[in-house]
């Protein structure tokens, strides 16, 4: 029997929404939060990535929905990484929630930075800020002409991988290819990958 060694877990995207609803919805949210950790465990996973917010939610306080979760996530031995996913908060911007957290999370706890959603709000610059925080980079986007373009924005995901691993980024990757066409895709994406992460 073959070990698949299991680096990073994605926590179920919609815990983020049950703790921006009501009660009994933050309760099933933790509910799912606190199974989806167990697992991650169970599979000796380094990192669990999380969306911590309803992304369509237009009121966010980033400091009562981290306090309603602190003590659950408390309890298991993984690194968290908050995702840099789209926010719609009138009061708030991506950069600021991570602001916000990096004040209030502990040591353990770190981002996750997709350049697909730095695309939509051509933010990577401001969010490389966190590097020595940022634990996982997905690069999310499909193939088109030979290259790796983001599902949204025109940022150069290839150029941004290169310079965060010159800034001194040593960590994971996860690649999330959308659109596929075949076995081809994913292996031109991982060679674009690997050449442009060194």
């Amino acid at each position: 029997m073959h070990k698949l060694k299991v680096y990073s877990v994605h926590i179920n995207r919609d815990v983020g929404c049950c703790l921006c609803g009501n009660s009994e919805e933050v309760k099933i949210g933790k509910e799912i939060l606190a199974r989806n950790l167990e697992a991650a465990c169970r599979l000796n996973a380094e990192i669990a990535v999380f969306h911590l917010w309803d992304t369509y939610k237009e009121d966010l306080n980033i400091g009562n929905i981290f306090a309603e979760i602190a003590s659950l996530i408390s309890r298991y031995p993984l690194k968290i990484a908050y995702e840099n996913v789209p926010i719609s908060a009138k009061n708030l911007t991506q950069f600021e929630a991570w602001k916000k957290l990096s004040e209030i999370m502990p040591a353990n706890h770190g981002f996750t930075l997709d350049l697909n959603w730095c695309s939509l709000y051509d933010n990577y610059h401001e969010l490389k800020a966190f590097k020595n925080k940022i634990y996982n980079v997905h690069v999310q986007g499909l193939i088109e002409n030979n290259s790796f373009v983001p599902r949204v924005g025109k940022l150069k995901i290839l150029e941004c991988l290169e310079d965060f691993y010159k800034s001194g980024y040593n960590g994971l990757i996860t690649l999330e290819l959308n659109r596929v066409r075949g076995i081809e895709d994913f292996l031109l994406a991982l060679e674009l990958i690997k050449k442009h992460s060194q």
